[in-house]
């Protein structure tokens, strides 16, 4: 397992590890012989193997809430940040599935608030080299894609002149060399992309969103507060979405054109959700408290919760719509 001579697409073992160890401490095994079936009814095992996965992302949740509480010192803040994950499909797809997507969300989400902290100092100390260190190696642990995010942290941390090549490297670069090692070792698939390329980005990234950041950089430009600490925070996060885009530009150069082999699926792109929710609530915060004239506050305030409630709708409609599918596959199965 340590090695990535797991017969799955992520060979990273740190979840499976984990999995091993709490399944073994509650004496559970898989009563029947596996012949290496997709589709499994066993009840015990559909609970037990998502417990990590639930108390991951419940987690996650927590820190991003007390984060957000943190910077605004308003409660209300950590609530709307629960919220705009809550609007976003796969979180609720990924949530408690038996895969490490949950523990890949909590150490993303771990990553941002590291950076959030950092882009406010002016350098960077050993406690913050060691806890993004941390991170970064249990990153590569647990994802080969992982290797794309830290790579966007480094230079992240290379525009805010933090830190020499070493410390870049023992945080950074290594973990990369990790991630890649197991991506080696995996299972290589012929790929393809069903429809255009960017739908893959909106069940973790909503293309309103996008709107507003763009719209925000541009206020941060035209007004020259680009290097403020908040506003030094939001390009990051422009940073961020770009170079995601420009992942996705790499698979459509090696795309089969076809259905040939595997389908491209979002959750590729989950490690946009923990950064979008938080500068997307920083943001939105920021707006409101230098808007002066209460009338223009309000109707701020009042779009904002308007784009909120229909991102909500339109996620439920998604997985409603899931939902009969899947129960439609297991009726004619």
């Amino acid at each position: 397992m340590l090695l990535g001579k797991i017969p799955e697409g992520n060979n990273a073992p740190l979840f499976y590890l984990l999995q091993k160890i709490f399944t073994s401490l509650l004496g559970y095994e898989y009563p029947h012989p596996w012949a290496h079936e997709w589709h499994v009814y066993e009840p015990k095992g559909q609970v037990v193997l998502r417990v990590l996965s639930n108390f991951f992302m419940c987690l996650a949740f927590i820190l991003i809430f007390l984060y957000m509480v943190r910077c605004s010192s308003s409660i209300g803040l950590g609530v709307y940040a629960i919220v705009l994950a809550l609007s976003l499909s796969n979180v609720w797809l990924h949530w408690i599935e038996a895969r490490p997507y949950a523990l890949w969300f909590l150490l993303t989400a771990i990553q941002t608030i590291l950076l959030a902290r950092i882009s406010k100092e002016k350098m960077m100390d050993g406690r913050s080299w060691w806890r993004l260190g941390v991170v970064h190696y249990l990153l590569g642990l647990t994802i080969s894609f992982s290797a794309v995010q830290i790579a966007i942290a480094l230079f992240f941390l290379w525009l805010g002149k933090h830190g020499s090549f070493k410390k870049f490297f023992w945080t950074g670069l290594l973990p990369i060399a990790i991630a890649a090692y197991y991506f080696s070792q995996g299972p290589k698939y012929p790929f393809w992309f069903a429809g255009s390329p960017i739908l893959l980005i909106y069940p973790n990234f909503h293309k309103e969103w996008l709107i507003m950041l763009n719209v925000y950089g541009i206020y941060l430009v035209l007004s020259r507060k680009i290097k403020s600490s908040e506003n030094f925070s939001a390009l990051y996060l422009m940073v961020y979405a770009m170079l995601a885009f420009a992942f996705l530009g790499i698979f459509k150069i090696f795309d089969k054109g076809g259905p040939q082999g595997f389908l491209i699926p979002s959750r590729y792109f989950f490690f946009l959700v923990p950064p979008a929710i938080i500068w997307i609530a920083l943001i939105s915060w920021d707006m409101l408290r230098k808007i002066t004239s209460r009338w223009l506050r309000a109707n701020v305030m009042i779009v904002l919760l308007a784009l909120l409630t229909v991102h909500l709708f339109r996620t439920a409609g998604h997985l409603y719509s899931l939902a009969i599918f899947w129960r439609l596959e297991d009726f004619l199965r």
